[in-house]
């Protein structure tokens, strides 16, 4: 098992099986070796593909020439986002591959009408002649964009990758391969799905890149009067990116937090009001004077340059759990709302109040599979509790009522509950980002109390049905304060990666001895999983717990940056997180290659 854990890279292994009616272009004609190969003319194969999240029954399905030849009876079941090869009279036509189907009969050099039915005799796809593919070099036609229609001459191209006998890419995405998705953009995005934990200390902030598109959820500041982890996150965007990559498309912030968004500096009259553009208490929809001081976001897009396309956030006026400015409420949160709400916070963050499910973010697709981001919850609610969390079940009863304006409250909830969590999903890969999801019913001693909205999402049943007992990725809840990852929340996720985003020697005791137990126990005793943090957490180099487990018998499994596999001797230096995502569901978890252990290092 020691083995398995430190295994850097996770296949998804298990796809499960689903019977469906198909739609339009749901299975696609997706290249024709209708020339053969330079082994023979007679080498002729076909290749569809599977468009959906779904794997698909082919069993009564016919793939068929107008002319008669070839008449294919198809059978078996096509993967999800997955490739089926037909090989004519053996299968010999590809070598090194297995055919998926054996058919007989010729397609003619000069074209041929082909047409892709189901059971029902539904069309699902066609191709009405030869648009592309070349015969002396033995060259097949590929399909550029799998969403886009079979018989357009301009969706078709010549196999520019080569294989043992021609060119062409059996098995694997097209070498013309384009979802049309173009940009502006002055960014040199990833072929891959690439999800970045970046190490800003005690502070968050994740970084999602697709072919097309870069998400930014949170980008917090660990000190006040400081800007230094905004231009880390910065340098990131640029190392990864490109020097000139400025276009964040969406920004998502998960709740009004100096570690999470960082903060801007006003400037205040005598009473403590904030003061607007014309030197007057500020009335919300003002421009506030000029801010004295600003950092995290508001840095990174009013210093550093930084354009983004839209963000989203929680519905931070309807549902406030700050008290009032004169109870000592939170000024991270008065400033930025009322930053937010002026013309200039908006013509800067386009801010967009954020609905649970997945219709607001369009991260676009990378090789033909779509990347989702679904808010699973949100301001106290999560979708099968679209009006909040029950508080009788969850909270202890009605007096601890999480949603709605609480600010006249002498004992208010925590900002923390509030947070916008959601799900990356990217065909069988799914990552949870949370910010700092409270999972404890508990009096904070600040005047505040924390409520368990952990449980509440475990729960959820649309939430559990889509994700449950199964997430590659965990980005662990507060930072791992003793407050959240319960072990409701833990087990009903199951992540086989989990990432802390901490801070060396932080004074709130994050990593929380029993929440890295509750993960360690998760990823060691079931999922062969592994532990990766940012930075090394809390000194607790003066306890009798050296080895950061209650558990003693993981002491040596267990360090001062990635667990498991080295030891206290040997902590290794602070590193980013960075996992790359392959189109079939595996991923690597690399960091900083020069700074992790050669098992965590992708070849």
């Amino acid at each position: 098992m020691k083995n398995t854990i430190r295994s850097v890279l996770f296949s998804i292994l298990f796809i499960p099986y689903f019977a469906f009616s198909a739609n339009d272009r749901d299975v696609i004609i997706n290249e024709v070796s209708w020339m053969g190969t330079t082994n023979s003319s007679y080498d002729e194969w076909i290749e569809l593909y599977n468009t959906t999240s779904d794997s698909i029954d082919l069993n009564g399905w016919t793939l068929k020439s107008t002319d008669g030849t070839p008449n294919i009876s198809l059978s078996g079941t096509i993967q999800a986002y997955g490739y089926f090869l037909l090989e004519r009279t053996d299968d010999t036509s590809v070598p090194g591959i297995t055919a998926d189907k054996i058919y007989t009969g010729s397609m003619t050099n000069g074209g041929e009408n082909i047409e892709l039915t189901d059971d029902s005799n539904l069309l699902i796809d066609s191709v009405s002649t030869w648009y592309a593919g070349i015969n002396t070099s033995k060259t097949t036609m590929e399909r550029i964009n799998p969403q886009s229609i079979g018989d357009q001459s301009t969706n078709w191209g010549n196999a520019i990758s080569s294989y043992a006998v021609g060119y062409g890419t059996p098995g694997a995405i097209n070498s013309v391969f384009s979802d049309g998705q173009g940009s502006s953009s002055d960014c040199t995005y990833p072929q891959n799905l690439e999800v970045t934990s970046i190490n800003i200390g005690q502070g968050d902030a994740t970084l999602i890149a697709t072919k097309t598109k870069i998400l930014l959820a949170d980008a917090g500041e660990s000190y006040w009067n400081s800007h230094n982890d905004a231009d880390k996150i910065a340098a990131v965007i640029h190392d990864k990116y490109g020097e000139s990559c400025n276009t964040i498309d969406y920004i998502v912030i998960s709740h009004f937090h100096l570690d999470h968004i960082g903060y801007i500096q006003s400037q205040d009259d005598a009473n403590g009001d904030i003061i607007n553009e014309n030197g007057e208490p500020l009335v919300e929809g003002d421009n506030m004077l000029s801010p004295v001081f600003k950092a995290g976001l508001a840095y990174l897009i009013e210093v550093a340059g930084f354009s983004v396309g839209e963000t989203i956030l929680r519905d931070y006026i309807t549902h406030n759990p700050n008290k009032a400015v004169a109870a000592g409420g939170s000024k991270t949160y008065r400033n930025w709302r009322a930053y937010l709400a002026s013309p200039n916070g908006q013509a800067s963050f386009n801010p967009t109040i954020a609905v649970l499910g997945d219709s607001q973010v369009d991260m676009g697709t990378v090789q033909g599979i779509p990347v989702i981001i679904d808010i699973v919850a949100l301001d106290g609610a999560t979708p099968d509790n679209a009006s909040g969390c029950d508080p009788a079940t969850y909270f202890g009863g009605s007096q601890n009522i999480l949603r709605g304006d609480r600010s006249g409250y002498a004992v208010t909830p925590s900002e923390n509950d509030v947070s916008l969590a959601f799900i990356l999903s990217y065909g069988d890969f799914q990552a949870f980002v949370g910010g700092d999801l409270s999972g404890a019913n508990y009096s904070s001693g600040f005047g505040s109390r924390y409520h368990d909205v952990e449980t509440c999402l475990a729960n959820d049943q649309t939430v559990q049905n889509k994700y449950g007992n199964h997430l590659e990725i965990m980005r662990i809840n507060h930072h791992g304060s003793k407050h959240s990852t319960n072990q409701a929340f833990i087990d009903a996720f199951s992540p086989v990666v989990s990432v802390f985003s901490v801070g060396d020697n932080n004074l709130f005791g994050h990593i929380n001895l029993p929440v890295l137990d509750r993960v360690l126990a998760k990823s060691i005793g079931e999922n062969s999983g592994a532990v990766f943090t940012t930075e090394s957490g809390a000194d607790f180099s003066s306890s009798s717990d050296a080895c950061h487990s209650t558990n003693s018998s993981w002491c040596a499994e267990i360090a001062d940056g990635e667990y498991p596999g080295v030891t206290e001797s040997n902590e290794i230096d602070d590193a980013n997180i960075q996992i790359i995502v392959q189109a079939d569901g595996s991923y690597t978890v690399q960091g900083d290659l020069s700074n992790i252990p050669l098992e965590y290092q992708s070849n």
